[in-house]
């Protein structure tokens, strides 16, 4: 995600320098996105880091990442990925079923 949305996860904490120490040790991916810089894990880094946290943080940060990306930057198909994996079901239904035609249009045409 962008800095912002990698931000909220982690409840305000301010991460500029630590994504750019990340990068330049090529821990993250960067790429350029709709609005800015997106920072991505490789999946060494990312099971790393999922394994030194708790399930309730997982959560918790997933219900985060779902909330910032139901609102602030809206984006319903990470919306409702993020609270599926806080374990929010029904809320992720209602974001990933409004535009289901969108959808079924999308994996049509990617496929």
């Amino acid at each position: 995600g962008t800095r912002d949305a990698i931000e909220a996860v982690l409840d305000g904490q301010n991460v500029r320098r630590t994504l750019n120490d990340l990068v330049q040790r090529h821990l993250l991916n960067v790429s350029e996105g709709k609005a800015d810089r997106e920072y991505s894990m490789n999946s060494i880094v990312r099971h790393f880091y999922y394994d030194s946290l708790s399930k309730r943080e997982r959560r918790a940060m997933h219900r985060r990442a779902g909330e910032y990306y139901e609102v602030e930057e809206p984006d319903e198909q990470r919306a409702a990925r993020h609270f599926e994996q806080a374990g929010e079901h029904k809320r992720a239904a209602q974001l990933a079923t409004p535009n289901i035609w969108t959808l079924i249009d999308q994996k049509v045409k990617h496929s």
